[in-house]
């Protein structure tokens, strides 16, 4: 498992099959080069907006698994993935066949047309690609919607 600072910046590309977990508190990716990984593990402890800031431009690569667990029915209890310059998109993309547990997500600036549809309950989709936060577009899918402490 690889760990991250609050800011880290990647020169070059990060690959591993293993996962990526960020910590509990905002995290920044700066750098000229993405990461590519198998899972992207984001589970909170405590009950606050955590911010998670791409390069704009980059594409973020998960090819087995997004677990982004953040519980919280209010907007100060999400996750939020921001591009790091607004209006410019983000790449993070979900690929075909891997699986996702997002809750309680608040993507802006991000495109996510190059993976599978990304499905956030009780999340907040703002100038976003391929993400829904309707639950019958989960419900359609097959997919289950997250449940706080489930």
């Amino acid at each position: 498992m690889i760990t991250v600072a609050q800011t880290t910046t990647i020169n070059s590309l990060l690959e591993a099959t293993g996962s990526l977990q960020l910590p509990d508190g905002n995290v920044t990716f700066a750098g000229s080069t993405p990461w590519k990984v198998g899972t992207l593990t984001v589970v909170t402890s405590v009950a606050a907006l955590r911010t998670f800031t791409f390069v704009a431009g980059l594409e973020y690569i998960m090819t087995a698994d997004f677990v982004s667990t953040q519980g919280g029915m209010t907007s100060v209890d999400r996750c939020a993935y921001v591009s790091g310059t607004p209006g410019t998109k983000a790449l993070l993309t979900l690929q075909s066949g891997a699986t996702q547990d997002v809750g309680f997500a608040n993507p802006t600036d991000i495109d996510s047309n190059n993976g599978q549809k990304i499905f956030t309950f009780h999340g907040t989709v703002t100038t976003t690609f391929n993400w829904t936060a309707d639950v019958l577009d989960i419900l359609a899918a097959g997919a289950t919607p997250h449940v706080i402490g489930g």
